[in-house]
């Protein structure tokens, strides 16, 4: 094909123009562009926190200790955990989605009266190092937000607006005696003023071994072992005790005199106190500590795991296994017999019958369930009564060493609450348990497909 002088000078122009366009794309932000003033990393770096509406300005700064505290509208320890959370959004450069309008503040949510305004200060910074306001919620999980004198209007991932529209009051510190699990070395129950639970942790040189805090052992001392890790779960669950709301409305209930206080004691020597209200919303119980002069709700499991008698703590273990000292598992109902072998470890065989498949995933979860397996609780049956004279089933871990250990699983029931549960034993053991339904099913889990 000819071309003319004329084409050829068009195609010129063409490429040439192409050329520019593609050696200086323009200033307009693109998807991947970074926001100005908020694209550095700063989290670790922040020093102070400011949050302002129209109406109200949350003051958050971090102290010498590194603790963060709020200091306005009120002077409080601010919520360690939240502050953190709202920080992890400046841990990566922050980029724009896209650069959506200028001006029309008012389509975004960013007008005075609705925009938040967010400001962080870094070590030696006499100005905010990131100063935005915060908009509506965009589609995708962005949110619309303009920097600190500019009109523009962008489309940026910053955590959501629920992260900056909080009260100024869910600032402040949620966590109710907010002690660390390995600081606690005594805890104390008091109930109609009688002690109800008395539990001591060792603090002589020695008493730990690795490192890791000594047990708990119960005073006095039973004739029984002590379920240590339910005991640890209890501690270390009260220590994490977040306050579920605050009850200002009226005077608080319930506490003259109250069903209980709790006394956990560090190895400081100071003393963490919560007063539980006999007084029972729906929703909760309400607690009390020296500190505050307000009543807070809180989950009723947490608290009334502590209330307990001492013999709730009395050791629930079926069975604790290492894993890998594990030769065969075997599963018995009536006349069907199956057993799985670990080839080696972490690969499992059929045994019996021959010639079927199985699902590995299942074989895993099962024998994991059963190598750790702790009982729902201890009942005074018999083992009649319970079906276990002539057991449903059998579930047998034989050991490399020819040791074994085997659970039988007898009558089922309801609970009072409409929970399937079942009577077992250790077949070495006329101790009646009680495991739960969906434990049984997982531990049928590996001999389910076969």
């Amino acid at each position: 094909m000819h071309l003319t002088p004329k084409t050829v000078a068009l195609l010129v122009a063409a490429l040439l123009l192409l050329g520019l366009n593609l050696a200086d794309p323009g200033s307009k932000p693109t998807l991947r562009d970074p926001l100005p003033a908020v694209a550095e990393t700063i989290a670790d770096t922040v020093q102070r926190i400011e949050l302002s509406t129209v109406s109200s300005k949350v003051v958050i700064t971090k102290d010498a200790s590194g603790e963060w505290q709020v200091t306005a509208p009120f002077a409080a320890r601010a919520d360690q955990a939240r502050v953190r959370s709202f920080l992890t959004v400046f841990k990566e450069p922050l980029s724009a989605d896209v650069r959506v309008d200028e001006g029309n503040l008012k389509d975004y949510g960013l007008e005075t009266s609705t925009g938040i305004v967010a400001e962080l200060w870094t070590e030696d910074s006499a100005d905010p190092q990131v100063s935005y306001t915060v908009g509506f919620d965009a589609p995708g999980g962005s949110s619309f937000i303009r920097l600190s004198g500019d009109d523009a209007v962008y489309r940026a991932r910053v955590g959501g607006r629920h992260r900056y529209e909080q009260p100024p009051i869910a600032w402040r510190n949620q966590v109710l005696l907010d002690f660390a699990y390995e600081d606690a070395v005594e805890l104390t129950v008091t109930q109609a003023g009688q002690r109800t639970l008395h539990l001591l942790r060792d603090t002589t040189a020695g008493a730990t071994a690795g490192g890791e805090p000594a047990p708990w052992q119960l005073d006095p001392q039973p004739d029984w072992d002590l379920d240590t890790r339910a005991v640890d779960a209890m501690v270390r669950l009260l220590g994490q005790l977040r306050a579920g709301g605050i009850l200002t409305q009226g005077p608080a209930t319930g506490f003259d005199p109250p069903a209980a206080t709790i006394e956990v004691i560090l190895d400081s020597g100071v003393s963490k106190v919560l007063t539980v209200s006999s007084d029972r919303p729906e929703a909760g119980v309400m607690v009390q500590t020296p500190d505050s002069e307000e009543t807070y709700q809180v989950a009723a499991a947490v608290v009334d795991r502590p209330l307990q008698a001492p013999e709730a703590f009395r050791d629930r273990t079926l069975f604790s296994i290492p894993i890998d000292d594990v030769d065969t598992f075997t599963y018995e109902q009536g006349t069907a017999e199956i057993i799985l072998q670990q080839a080696e470890r972490g690969r499992w065989n059929v045994l019996k019958p021959q010639n079927i498949d199985f699902d590995i995933q299942r074989v895993y979860y099962s024998i994991n369930n059963f190598v750790d397996l702790r009982a729902v609780r201890r009942v005074p049956v018999d083992l009649k009564s319970a079906g276990l004279l002539s057991p449903d089933a059998r579930i047998t871990a034989r050991l490399i060493d020819g040791r074994a250990f085997s659970l039988e699983v007898g009558f089922g029931f309801r609970d009072q609450k409409g929970a399937d549960m079942y009577y077992v034993r250790r077949s070495d053991d006329v101790q009646v348990y009680i495991l739960d339904g969906p434990t049984i099913q997982k531990l049928k889990a590996a001999f389910g497909r076969i």
